[in-house]
């Protein structure tokens, strides 16, 4: 708590009330903006300030502040308590406040969060006292980095990305996915989230273990490991392939060759020797599908070459494709799967329906 105090206290309290009565200057922007400096800690401050000096408050996602003896007004008795409790210590009381709030943001748009159970939705309430420029909250939470907005990255359909983090470890995004990583990255842990498909390849921290966390599954890179991860919406599994190194799962670790499926009830599966090169051609640009449903195949297709690809029939839906595509243009793709499961293509705008082939 110390060491927080003193990256506020150190800013000029005059500077504060201005920036928060929405009355700073030129000059003042600057100066703040230099006081923030690289520290994580200070920008998060400025963006407090910038958000409350701009009354952003309800672009943010939180109600403005309402008058009257509503439980929920800044400040009130049961919002300060629920922080007290959280920190662990008891909030002055003396001291006049003027609370600012922030919902946690990232680059890509978020969903606006109206409900006020604000600490449970990951919104903090700060009481910037006027005197000594003081500022109180719950230290638990910024130690777990649950605070800072993440970083994330999002592929559209027929999109692939290859991102560079800063301690050497890579990813490389499949069409239709994202990934989220904490702006603490690096400085206490190295955990990210995915939603959809990615292949990484981390690099060895013994003191910041690589961690992926994709739908109901954990897993952990053990030294140097490379490792491919699909978890899209509506898999049923979340499917790891690993390539090099080791990861590890709950109760269970994987080597080079193995893939490994983490259900819905974690009910984890390992198929060792596996061919992981048909799981990680889509980085070059190949797709394989042994005996996959037409069904999922096109749903797959449909992502990688950013189309809207139906089948009408039940029985051709789960007509299994066993077929491999190699850098192939979309039309050749889908021309080539209808010929090899007998059907024929009706195409409406960007919607093309496989239907069955007229019996001859």
């Amino acid at each position: 708590m110390k060491l927080w105090r003193r990256h506020v206290t150190d800013l000029d309290p005059g500077l504060i009330d201005r920036l928060l009565a929405g009355d700073a200057s030129a000059d003042d922007v600057v100066a703040a903006a230099a006081w923030a400096g690289t520290d994580a800690r200070r920008e998060w401050v400025m963006q407090l300030l910038r958000a409350n000096s701009a009354g952003e408050t309800e672009a943010s996602g939180v109600p403005a502040e309402d008058g009257g003896d509503s439980p929920f007004k800044w400040g009130s008795a049961p919002i300060r308590a629920v922080m007290a409790r959280r920190r662990g210590a008891r909030l002055a009381t003396d001291a006049p406040a003027a609370p600012v709030a922030l919902a946690v943001i990232s680059p890509i748009r978020q969903p606006r969060i109206r409900q006020p159970l604000l600490v449970v939705a990951g919104v903090v309430l700060l009481s910037v006292a006027t005197v000594g420029a003081t500022v109180e909250w719950a230290l638990p939470m910024f130690e777990t980095g649950a605070l800072f907005p993440a970083r994330e990255y999002r592929t559209s359909g027929g999109q692939r990305e290859t991102v560079l983090l800063p301690d050497g470890s890579q990813f490389t995004l499949a069409p239709s996915s994202r990934l989220r990583l904490s702006l603490l990255y690096g400085r206490r842990r190295r955990e990210v989230t995915l939603d959809g498909e990615g292949l990484f390849s981390a690099v060895s921290d013994p003191d910041q273990p690589f961690v992926v966390r994709a739908a109901n599954a954990e897993l952990t890179a053990v030294g140097t490991a490379g490792f491919d991860v699909r978890s899209f919406p509506g898999d049923s599994v979340v499917t790891i392939a690993v390539v090099d190194g080791h990861v590890t799962l709950p109760s269970v670790s994987l080597a080079p060759g193995d893939l490994a499926t983490v259900s819905g009830s974690n009910t984890i599966v390992v198929a060792p020797h596996a061919d992981v090169a048909t799981w990680t051609g889509w980085t070059a640009g190949r797709l394989d599908f042994h005996g996959a449903p037409l069904a999922s195949v096109l749903v797959d297709l449909s992502r990688w070459y950013d189309l809207s690809l139906r089948v009408s029939d039940s029985a051709l839906a789960h007509h299994p494709v066993m077929a491999s595509y190699d850098n192939l243009a979309a039309s050749d793709a889908i021309s080539s799967l209808a010929a090899s499961v007998g059907a024929q293509l009706v195409h409406q705008g960007r919607i093309t329906t496989f239907v069955p082939a007229p019996e001859d």
